[in-house]
């Protein structure tokens, strides 16, 4: 996540029940923010919470869908992840 601006980022989706404070993300240089997390394969959708706005990503969708993103119930945007499981 890029939010150089940010004093906080967290990241939310359907792999920690929305959950907006259990994944924090640590700053890293230029404003980037990044945390590692351990995933089964399968379809995620998820998004950033920066000092505490829900974002699919920092100025993203400002001039139009956001890519890599997908409407979700509320009107907003979803970003999607998939993760491949590992090949045997």
């Amino acid at each position: 996540c890029h939010a150089p601006e940010a004093s906080s980022v967290f990241v939310a989706g359907t792999f920690n029940g929305w959950d907006p404070k259990q994944f924090p993300l640590e700053r890293k240089e230029e404003g980037h923010w990044e945390a590692s997390l351990d995933m089964k394969a399968g379809h995620y959708e998820y998004k950033f919470v920066v000092d505490s706005e829900w974002v699919c990503m920092p100025g993203c969708g400002e001039e139009g869908p956001c890519p890599d993103c997908t409407w979700n119930e509320h009107g907003t945007f979803n970003r999607v992840l998939e993760v491949a499981g590992l090949e045997v």
